[in-house]
């Protein structure tokens, strides 16, 4: 193994939509800006090949509909309360603003009469726009070029260096080349998304998925290890979307899309004539399920009865959405949505991205000094998605920058220096065995674990014995994993991640000893609902190697 020091002002670890506005940000603002990113920013993250929606509070248009004090009342009622009311109303203040920006980097974000368009989901007004969101990496990506930040694509952050209880950087390994990454940086920034690829998918394939498997919680992960908070991480949540072929894009059927059952009836109610509005069916998984268990399947999107203009609008949708791919195979197929419904399912749990994730503040601050996030990495701010990833990349880039002005960064000596050592000991092992078990073969035990012991059915005693399975899981894969190459190496610290956090799942699922359908976590030993024990966040952490929890009442910061 080879050794690539660099240094930097601010390292961002992640190059999703988060990471890149807080690599532009930064470089504003005149910091040193790297970017590690496992892919390549042009078409990474979560909105890798497009995304279409992204909602906003727009004064000019709002004010006469509602107040920001009432969105952020929907929004919290549509997650069950169960976020910090000041990051959500950081979000409101701001995604106007960073609506702005991305029109400013050339996103088309209006029609073509300069006006947005505007669809009703969560809030009592419409308020998500609908935007030509295919290309918006690129355009990111393209602005991070122009601002000089260097990046660092094919590099995974393995490790965070913390040294006098202070981040001074991270560790991490080529995925092409057998180089293992030291960078040495007075801020770091982690900005890597959500985790999925925690429970086997239903086709059993094991990137057909409807997120992105390369979010593997790397960030989560090494923020736990290194001993900052995480919140909500017991919660799991679901997405719909066309059976066997999972794609994202439910909020894309709009208008003229409804959800009906094997009988043809629907499962919601139809949104008021004239009014682009998504189908709440789309919303409840638990609905799918119900009607599913009541013999009433298969379940269907139905756009039989749309219009033409409708039916255009929702492929325009789909395609912003990244969804090319599964409307070029419809097309092969031959297929009408005029006269054939779509056949839909419920995927796999996967985690609450916005919901479960890393502790911050308003400011994009984690509970270690030096160490920031944005994204789908932060927890307790549900449904965050683009604006959310927008508002805390800028916000916590200007955190950064302020917290560097602050001081000098520590050298690079101590535990540091030891954590360096051990990465570079753990990749030679695995890529110098000669016989052992494959990444695929540790994923596969790993998701088998959770979906018998961590899924949807939870008590003490499954909980208790996954942990004791993940344990040995984690032992074996150090003793018995082999990489034969850079690639597979970079697929080992991914695999030994959701470990990690299969851990933590099931550290605080034991101790949310209730029973809800939204947000899901059924316990089989505590079926009584009890809103005193329920309505709180779980925060959790490690000391010396052991979890600490922390609750915290609903509605508090």
């Amino acid at each position: 193994m080879k050794t690539a020091s660099s240094k930097a002002d601010l390292l961002v670890i992640g190059g999703g939509i988060a990471g890149c506005m807080a690599a532009i940000r930064g470089r504003e603002l005149g910091l040193r800006v790297t970017v590690w990113d496992k892919a390549n920013p042009r078409r990474s993250g979560g909105a890798t090949t497009g995304i279409d929606h992204c909602w906003a509070y727009i004064p000019e248009i709002h004010a006469d509909l509602m107040s920001p004090e009432q969105m952020l009342s929907d929004h919290l009622e549509a997650a069950g309360g169960f976020g910090k009311p000041e990051l959500v109303k950081a979000i409101i203040e701001d995604s106007f603003a960073r609506v702005g920006d991305l029109e400013r980097f050339g996103v088309p974000m209006r029609d073509e009469r300069g006006e947005f368009r505007l669809i009703k989901k969560i809030h009592r007004a419409p308020s998500f726009i609908h935007f030509a969101g295919r290309d918006l990496k690129v355009r990111l990506s393209t602005q991070m070029h122009r601002q000089h930040v260097h990046v660092e694509r094919r590099v995974m952050g393995v490790e965070l260096l913390v040294d006098k209880g202070r981040v001074i950087g991270a560790v991490g390994v080529s995925t092409r080349e057998p180089t293992v990454h030291v960078c040495s940086a007075q801020a770091v920034l982690l900005s890597t998304g959500s985790t999925f690829r925690l429970f086997p998918p239903p086709t059993r394939l094991l990137f057909n998925i409807a997120f992105p498997p390369h979010d593997s919680g790397d960030g989560q992960a090494m923020a736990f290890r290194a001993g900052a908070r995480l919140v909500n991480m017991e919660f799991l949540n679901f997405q719909q979307g066309p059976k066997n072929f999972a794609r994202c894009g439910k909020g894309s059927y709009v208008p003229g899309g409804r959800v009906i059952n094997g009988f043809g009836l629907p499962l919601g109610q139809a949104p008021d004539k004239g009014e682009k509005s998504i189908d709440k069916a789309t919303e409840s998984p638990e609905a799918f399920r119900k009607e599913t268990a009541a013999g009433r399947g298969p379940l269907y999107m139905d756009l039989r009865g749309a219009s033409n203009e409708d039916v255009e609008y929702i492929r325009w949708a789909l395609n912003n959405e990244g969804n090319s791919a599964y409307l070029n195979y419809l097309d092969e197929e031959g297929w009408d949505f005029h006269y054939q419904p779509i056949e839909w399912d419920v995927y796999e749990p996967k985690q609450s991205a916005g919901l479960a994730g890393l502790d911050i503040n308003s400011a994009g601050e984690t509970s270690l000094r030096g160490l920031f996030a944005a994204g789908d990495v932060v927890g307790a701010v549900p449904r965050s998605v683009c604006p959310g990833a927008l508002t805390y990349g800028y916000r916590a880039a200007e955190s950064a920058a302020k917290y560097i002005a602050a001081g000098e960064a520590l050298p690079l000596e101590g535990t540091a220096t030891s954590t360096v050592e051990a990465i570079l000991e753990r990749s030679s092992r695995f890529l110098g065995r000669s016989r052992g078990a494959g990444w695929v073969e540790a994923l596969i035990a790993f998701q088998n674990i959770m979906a018998d012991y961590g899924g949807l059915l939870r008590s003490a005693v499954l909980l208790e014995k996954g942990l004791e399975h993940l344990d040995r899981l984690k032992d074996r894969i150090d003793r018995e994993g082999r990489a034969s190459n850079p690639h597979e190496l970079y697929r080992f610290f991914e695999v030994l991640n959701l470990v990690e956090l299969g851990r933590v799942i099931m550290k605080a699922a034991l101790h949310r000893e209730e029973s809800r359908v939204q947000p899901w976590a059924r316990r089989a030993d505590f079926p009584e609902q009890d809103d005193l024990h329920w309505r709180k966040l779980l925060a959790i952490w490690q000391e010396d190697g052991d979890p600490c929890l922390d609750e915290i009442p609903l509605g508090t910061k």
